[in-house]
């Protein structure tokens, strides 16, 4: 586990040291450099709340009542956004506090807050009411409170997070797939009676045809991210960051590393994002603790999804959600809250308890699937701990699936039906 959370950190450590040298290349058509000052101090922030979360054990968090305070003071914060003298409107959407977006500090808060729910209802997560409403209900209260700023693309960023966080805790199949298919029909009926989104839609479906109104941003992205070719024109010689790209340092940074990086730069960036999903999701399959297991999960979730959100939009196979970069893009709050995940990531690695392949007599049948999360249990069997076995126990879980009407994992040694007595 120490040697993922090595990785982690490396992986971490070379985008923001890509984001500040993008944001300094920046600021070399602007006079001053307040920017890139104001985003090393957040990065320094951001560091001293990821050693301080690395440090603690995780487990600190539920014998506090973490959990439910940060979510109470994180709608506190939503809320605080329209009031008067508190709240700041930029661009027609009141997002912002006087220290940054609320928004990014109740992403995380709803992480802690869902993982430690299923963790201590897992016994009655596939129940209607304790398993599914409940915590659909506070979690649709937070988006919806993102969702009026308005930030559409960060609430339906967090229900898809949620779905599936309360996925992986045991919830019902039925539940959440029908709730999916009723949050989208919603989406879309209030997509239809925003012009502005509408029209956005369109540009993504025909970005020449819009390129000269609201596609112009997304179309000079493109032409940005393709004229880096191979090797790129050099850092400080891109063209397209002086007034082509509005607002190139934040949700479209990927464009101007595609210029001055090239294709090569661009690579790098989405290998390490692929290297961080992948330590995150090793770390989640091998910690026993079932809020440790979901926690892990659910933050490498919301880096791995914000991720291929935000590069789908530059490469226009998404549509303009206005989402950062993880660790590249200038924000501070951003910046500071993924960093403090992280550093919850790594308190899952070092602190959780490691869960090991059980030496069991051969002669003794098994009956019942291992102790484990809902995650970890899937490594039991030493032919499961390979891709080709790991691939052979989904394929026999997916055929069994048919035999029970509600299968499930046990998360508990409760659970397990008694062994024989020799």
């Amino acid at each position: 586990m120490r040697r993922l959370a090595t990785i982690l950190l490396l992986s971490v450590a070379i985008l923001l040291l890509l984001g500040t040298v993008m944001l300094y290349s920046f600021t070399t058509y602007q006079p001053g450099l307040q920017r890139l000052c104001l985003h090393l101090c957040w990065m320094g922030v951001g560091a001293v709340c990821c050693a301080l979360a690395s440090f603690f054990s995780y487990f600190w968090l539920r014998k506090v009542q973490a959990p439910k305070w940060l979510l109470g003071f994180a709608c506190m914060l939503l809320v605080a956004v329209w009031v008067p003298g508190i709240g700041a409107v930029r661009n027609g959407a009141y997002r912002w506090l006087p220290f940054g977006q609320p928004s990014e500090f109740a992403k995380l808060a709803l992480i802690i807050f869902l993982a430690d729910y299923a963790a201590t209802h897992q016994p009655r997560m596939r129940e209607r009411n304790r398993g599914f409403l409940r915590p659909a209900l506070i979690a649709g209260l937070v988006c919806a409170l993102i969702f009026v700023e308005p930030d559409w693309g960060t609430a339906s960023l967090m229900g898809a997070v949620s779905l599936m966080m309360l996925a992986m805790g045991g919830a019902h199949w039925g539940y959440l797939v029908s709730s999916a298919v009723v949050g989208c029909e919603v989406f879309a009926l209030l997509l239809l009676q925003n012009s502005l989104r509408m029209e956005r839609i369109l540009a993504f479906l025909d970005p020449e045809k819009y390129r000269n109104g609201v596609g112009w941003q997304g179309w000079h992205a493109l032409l940005s991210l393709g004229s880096g070719g191979l090797l790129g024109t050099f850092i400080g010689e891109g063209a397209h960051k002086n007034g082509f790209v509005p607002e190139q340092q934040t949700d479209f940074v990927l464009s101007l590393i595609g210029e001055e990086l090239g294709l090569l730069g661009t690579a790098l960036v989405i290998v390490l994002f692929v290297v961080i999903v992948l330590a995150g999701v090793r770390i989640a399959w091998r910690v026993e603790d079932p809020f440790g297991q979901l926690l892990a999960a659910g933050i490498t979730l919301l880096i791995g999804m914000q991720a291929f959100i935000n590069i789908g939009v530059v490469t226009s196979t998404l549509p303009n959600k206005g989402i950062a970069l993880p660790f590249v893009s200038y924000g501070g709050s951003n910046l500071v809250c993924m960093l403090t995940g992280i550093g919850l990531l790594i308190s899952v690695a070092r602190h959780g308890p490691v869960s090991r392949v059980r030496l069991e007599d051969q002669s003794t049948p098994r009956v019942g699937p291992a102790v484990g999360g809902p995650v970890g249990s899937l490594l039991d069997d030493p032919e499961q701990r390979n891709l080709r076995g790991f691939g052979k126990c989904i394929a026999r879980r997916l055929r069994s699936r048919g035999r029970s009407r509600f299968p499930s994992v046990p998360l508990h040694s409760y659970q397990r039906p008694p062994r024989p007595n020799p």
